[in-house]
């Protein structure tokens, strides 16, 4: 009976409560299995503590993602605002490029177009064979529906063959301006009376035979200002032994060249500079000549042209 009893009493660790004053003695009974279960739970919650204690702030700064105060980490935010903002500085500065470039094509067109057009007019003054319709250079609204980068570069292509055909006609028309100064072009007096046409005529002095005839004879009183009617290069300005009388010679460009003939003055001298409407003799009656008249010639490439051809018609 006692070894039953002391077998069971092995089992169980008692905690007895010994109070300060005169009251009772307690004594709490507790298993073996709940005491270590106790101690379990006791080193549990030491290495709890523990391990809350160990992570400090230093630990944190390895993982951006971890709030410290409720802010994110400052070079975290930074480096994703920079990966944000480097395309759009990025496309902002093509759009200022693509827009710089058009306006400069823009005002290189409205140039040329002045160019183009006070040529033009330049030229409006001559008998053309043909007429310039200011039409053609009409203003239209190019179409900026969409506004975005690749809408801008093909309108910066679309305005750069426009200004590559634009001066094309520049060019072709400058060279017309300068064929045109140095063809002669219009009268060489004021009178307009033709006594005596281009081509074979019945010959003037007199004896009964049949001649070619190089130019017009244009009837006007002595003293008549004669004009160029070209730019060009006087060649010869002196007194003509055959039949000319006074006689200036002038040699322009583009093949052509111009005499005047039977003067009664000269006004230029050989190797002189002359532009159109220059007066370069005064009409007279000198030479062969049966009345006072200026006799014209207009000549390309040293072949007899009619100078009716090259008269601006009033």
């Amino acid at each position: 009976m006692k070894s039953k009893n002391k077998h069971k009493q092995s089992n169980y660790f008692t905690i007895m409560l010994v109070p300060d004053s005169s009251a009772k003695v307690r004594s709490i009974h507790i298993s073996r299995r709940h005491f270590l279960l106790i101690w379990v739970l006791i080193f549990l919650c030491i290495s709890i503590i523990i391990s809350a204690i160990s992570i400090t702030p230093e630990s944190v700064r390895h993982y951006p993602s971890v709030r410290i105060d409720g802010a994110m980490n400052e070079p975290s935010v930074a480096a994703e605002n920079r990966y944000i903002q480097t395309p759009l500085r990025t496309q902002l500065y093509e759009f200022e490029q693509r827009i710089k470039e058009l306006h400069y094509h823009s005002e290189s067109i409205v140039y040329t177009k002045r160019n183009i057009l006070n040529v033009f007019e330049a030229l409006s003054a001559f008998d053309l064979p043909f007429s310039f319709d200011e039409a053609l250079f009409s203003n239209s609204s190019p179409d900026w529906a969409y506004p975005n980068i690749h809408a801008l570069a093909a309108l910066n292509v679309t305005l750069y063959q426009k200004i590559l055909g634009m001066q094309a006609l520049a060019y072709y028309a400058e060279d017309l301006s300068s064929y045109f100064r140095y063809r002669p072009t219009g009268w060489p007096v004021d009178g307009r009376l033709i006594i005596s046409g281009f081509g074979y005529r019945l010959s003037p002095s007199g004896e009964r035979r049949i001649e070619q005839h190089d130019g017009i004879d244009i009837s006007v009183p002595i003293g008549t200002a004669v004009f160029a009617t070209a730019y060009g290069t006087v060649i010869t300005a002196a007194w003509h032994p055959h039949g000319y009388g006074h006689f200036v010679a002038i040699e322009h460009r583009y093949g052509y060249s111009t005499l005047y003939a039977h003067n009664s003055e000269l006004l230029v001298s050989t190797g002189d500079s002359v532009y159109r409407g220059q007066v370069i003799a005064l009409s007279g009656n000198s030479g062969y000549s049966a009345s006072p008249h200026l006799h014209y010639e207009v000549l390309f490439n040293n072949i007899p042209q009619n100078p009716l051809h090259f008269l601006v018609r009033d």
